[in-house]
């Protein structure tokens, strides 16, 4: 017996030790997480295959084409991520493994150690700082967001090794210190700006309660620190910032508050997540009961604040720091309910960037770390004092809450992204197929797309609800096109006098209905009076559409023949309205984002169509083409007025040989007519390929200056 105490002794006093349990209680309570085998989906976080993964550097750009018909990207930044996924899936892995390799796993390891680093910082205890890592890693909110939003998950779990790297680079407040920081931050943004937002106001608080007098001291560090960030995150802030999906943003930014009923201040002070039973989660947006564990770690995080006057006056402050954001989270997580009703609301139309918050949810990481601040400092406050007998318990009682909140994660009523899932045999057959078949087209489902559809640049899914909400609105008379219309609103498109015309002109080759799924996340009939059966029987009435077999069980195909490429000319406006011939050309996609089209034998005027949605940003370049031109040239492109929305919101570009060819170069053939060069382009790219310069110079001088860094202070030590 005593052997062993000996060895715990020993151990506990190593960084190893607890980082080998933190893990292993990640690995237990995430098991599917680290399983090579499983396959996760659920809710927001829809399957990405092998195919859509290994093309993703082509098309997750400021345009992203493999969905619908196209959209400007309001997550530019998550390329660098993505790239990644696509490099391990060439080199052999599978796409599943790849995200979980740099999203799940990461997420789940770094919720428990970025803490424990943290706070061992201060609490210069190891076991205090395990506690308080082990009570951050299980908060009811980080669970039920890594069910679904795994990315806020990441964000979240981060959060506390940027605050860390931050904190060192204050105290040494040197060139290493500050780069690594910037680095750590930079990983967090580009995964999740909105919790980032939230990363630096407590950054830019903990500067002001400990650093604020010495602001000459760290200008320079700060000033460089900040421009370093922005230089990383050009790639993507360029173009947010330059191209439409600002506007896309703003949009999104410009709803009013949601989720009121989901809040108040007791779930707020407990830090209880509103959809938290302890089992399965509540997903009918009702609030649950306030759980009487979840009141433990708030009544103890009481007392540093209690004996304030038996602390240090260093750790005062720390205490004031903590509380203050405590408090704020409390106060800001209580959204709408008193006292303040109407604070938050206030905040979201008048602070700059609040609006990013349309409830608040994601502001549980503020109450989350001041409780994990003041509970490290009542650990501390016993430990010390005459209440050594207490501490043990208390500590107990702490580390038994935070375990129990694991306790669905073990039994897997927590389902979500917790589930391993199957793949319906169907989609293997159809990726299967539309990676041998080069040519270009969309396929449309009705009612909706399903998660496991293979959707890539070249055969892009879409679906009618979708479609008629954002896209084909105007062709049709519905009470509801809030995404929830009902199966006659959803047929009635295919039945307008120009529905073939339609679905021509949109690249539509196939119609789907998918199969009829158990689970009632995937079953895309469960809404209103919708009904599989009546979908494809009337879809049966239609001449245009021809049923066919490509060996899929439970998916029903139907085929339209005569549908039309991603580009193509047509000697008058193209319209859904009439027949219009149309004439084949030559085009190689560069990216989602550029296009090289040779126009050949051209003696008259032709339209240029082209069936991504129409974006004013599309542009023609005659001759050769340079991006960098784009940025310095004004007049570089074709003029504006030669582009137009066509009757299906799609791009149709006049083209005059004669007028392009006195400007630009072109070949003129004996009998007259031309050949002529022409580069489609949308002109956010530009703005992104600039700003990708600048990130991966900044970030490839970081690297070399840490790594060259290291070897010089190892070779000095030696």
């Amino acid at each position: 017996m005593n052997k062993i105490k000996k060895l715990f002794i020993k151990l506990s006093g190593r960084d190893e030790f607890y980082l080998v349990v933190l893990t292993a209680l990640a690995i237990v309570t995430h098991f599917a997480w680290f399983d090579p085998k499983s396959i996760l989906s659920f809710g927001d976080w829809w399957h990405w295959s092998n195919s859509m993964v290994k093309e993703i550097g082509s098309y997750w750009r400021p345009w992203v084409n493999h969905v619908g018909f196209g959209y400007a990207n309001i997550q530019i930044s998550l390329i660098s991520l993505k790239s990644i996924w696509s490099f391990l899936v060439k080199l052999g892995l599978s796409s599943d493994n790849a995200i979980k390799l740099t999203l799940f796993i990461p997420t789940v390891l770094l919720g428990f150690i970025s803490p424990y680093f943290l706070f061992k910082h201060w609490a210069k205890d190891k076991l205090i700082a395990f506690i308080t890592a082990l009570f951050y890693g299980t908060t009811s909110y980080f669970l039920i967001k890594q069910t679904n939003h795994i990315l806020l998950g990441f964000a979240y779990a981060i959060a506390p090794l940027v605050f860390y790297s931050f904190v060192l680079a204050l105290e040494e407040n040197t060139l290493p210190r500050w780069l690594i920081f910037t680095l750590f931050f930079t990983v967090s943004i580009i995964y999740e700006v909105r919790i980032s937002y939230i990363t630096s106001f407590i950054l830019f608080i903990y500067f002001i309660s400990f650093y604020f007098r010495q602001l000459k001291k760290y200008f320079l560090s700060l000033t460089l620190a900040g421009i370093l960030t922005l230089l990383l995150n050009s790639f993507w802030l360029l173009p947010t910032i330059t191209g439409p999906v600002s506007e896309n943003i703003a949009s999104i930014t410009g709803r009013s508050v949601w989720g009121d009923f989901l809040f108040d201040i007791t779930h707020a002070i407990t830090l209880q997540e509103s959809s938290w039973t302890n089992g399965s989660p509540n997903l009918s947006f009702i609030i649950q009961p306030t759980l009487w564990h979840f009141w433990i770690v708030p009544i103890i995080a009481l007392m540093p604040l209690i004996f304030l006057n038996k602390f240090k006056l260093k750790e005062k402050r720390l205490i004031l720091f903590f509380g203050s954001l405590t408090l704020t989270g409390i106060f800001l997580t209580k959204q709408a309910a008193h006292p303040l009703a109407g604070s938050y609301n206030w905040l979201y139309q008048n602070l700059p960037g609040f609006n990013l918050f349309r409830e608040a949810s994601k502001l549980f990481q503020l109450t989350a770390l001041g409780y994990c601040g003041l509970l490290m400092f009542t650990l501390l406050f016993l430990k010390r004092n005459k209440a050594k007998r207490i501490y043990p318990v208390v500590a107990i009682i702490v580390m038994f809450t935070a375990i129990w909140n694991t306790k669905p994660l073990l039994s897997g009523e927590i389902g979500g992204l917790f589930t391993p899932r199957e793949i319906p045999q169907d989609y293997h057959l159809i990726e299967k197929k539309l990676t041998k078949d080069q040519n270009y087209y969309r396929l449309l489902f009705v009612p909706a797309l399903t998660r496991w559809f293979p959707s890539t640049n070249n055969h892009p899914g879409l679906d009618v609800i979708g479609t008629i909400a954002l896209n084909w609105a105007n062709f049709i008379q519905s009470q509801d096109l809030s995404g929830m219309p009902g199966k006659e609103d959803i047929i009635q498109i295919f039945e307008k006098p120009y529905a073939n015309k339609l679905l021509d002109m949109s690249s539509i080759r196939y119609v789907l209905i998918p199969g009829q799924s158990d689970k009632d996340e995937d079953d895309v009939f469960s809404f209103r009076d919708r009904n599989r059966d009546f979908f494809i029987q009337e879809l049966m009435k239609l001449a245009y559409l021809k049923k066919t077999d490509i060996g899929t069980k439970n998916i029903v195909f139907f085929e339209n023949f005569d549908y039309k490429p991603h580009l193509y000319l047509t000697e008058e406006k193209e319209t859904v309205y009439k027949n219009v011939p149309y004439q084949t050309i030559d085009f190689r996609p560069i990216t989602s984002t550029e296009y090289q089209i040779n126009l050949n034998n051209i003696n008259k005027p032709v339209y240029l169509n082209f069936t991504d949605a129409f974006n004013p940003d599309w542009k023609i370049k005659a001759g050769s083409f340079n991006w960098l031109s784009v940025l310095i040239n004004k007049d570089y492109f074709l003029a504006n007025k030669n582009h137009f929305k066509n009757d299906a919101g799609l791009n149709s570009f006049y083209i005059d040989p004669k007028s392009i060819c006195q400007k630009y170069q072109c070949h003129q053939n004996p009998d007259g007519s031309y050949i002529i060069k022409l580069t489609l382009f949308f002109r956010p790219e530009a703005n992104f390929l600039l700003g990708l310069t600048f990130s991966s110079v900044t970030l490839i001088g970081c690297l070399i200056y840490l790594i060259w860094h290291f070897l010089y202070e190892k070779k000095v030590k030696k």
